[in-house]
């Protein structure tokens, strides 16, 4: 799947720290992700961890007029609320995203024998 259910708790975190979500409407979206969890069978995460500087410089490269009004602020609190949610966890791997696409072989390379790891271990 393109995205775990923890982005439901990782947005849904967002959107109550910056009062767009009343403490039941997050709570209600903190139950939805638990049940997510349960139903929801993964073998892992990969995390494309990329800073909010150069998540910001590739956005205005692409210059989509549908991100024309995100700030870099947004993105370093979703940075930040990934890293909370994600970091540490020994079923998410942490891709590193700041690489140029000429630099990510070796990063492929450990993406690879994480996923032979993780699929032999279950």
């Amino acid at each position: 799947m393109e995205s775990s259910p923890l982005s439901v708790a990782i947005f849904s975190k967002h959107a109550f720290l910056n009062g767009y979500l009343s403490h039941s409407q997050y709570t209600a979206m903190v139950t939805l992700t638990e049940n997510l969890m349960m139903v929801t069978p993964f073998d892992g995460i990969i995390y494309l961890r990329t800073t909010p500087e150069n998540s910001y410089a590739r956005m205005l490269e692409r210059a989509r007029s549908e991100e024309s009004l995100i700030t870099p602020s947004y993105l370093k609190q979703l940075y930040e609320l990934h890293d909370l949610f994600l970091m540490g966890r020994d079923d998410v791997f942490v891709f590193d995203g700041d690489l140029k696409l000429e630099q990510q072989s070796q990063e492929i390379c450990r993406l690879e024998q994480w996923m032979v790891y993780r699929t032999s271990s279950l």
